[in-house]
């Protein structure tokens, strides 16, 4: 299953724990990830995140900025899309789709 984020394209869904655990950690520049979970932490980063929070029907409910080291949790997100730093979140209100 992929997430669609517009300005940004496909970004793939990972659900197993290890994945979930490793995130982007490791990963090239310009990596995304999405996950089902309402927190994501930033511990072994090294470099900062874009963190958009999505409701149950996809819809952006918040993004915010990660730094390493640092946990965000958005309130009323059931999805978190990790984007690298230089990404545009999409608008609060506007309703992602899935695809797979």
């Amino acid at each position: 299953m992929r997430i669609m984020v517009p300005g940004f394209g496909p970004v793939p869904v990972v659900r197993r724990f290890p994945q979930r655990w490793r995130g982007l950690r490791g990963s090239p520049e310009g990596s995304a990830l999405a996950l089902p979970v309402s927190s994501v932490h930033g511990f072994g980063m090294d470099r900062e995140l874009v963190v958009v929070g999505l409701d149950a029907d996809l819809r952006v409910v918040a993004s915010t900025r990660l730094r390493p080291n640092r946990i965000v949790w958005l309130r009323g997100a059931r999805w978190i899309v990790e984007l690298p730093a230089d990404a545009t979140p999409p608008p609060v209100g506007t309703r992602l789709t899935a695809d797979g």
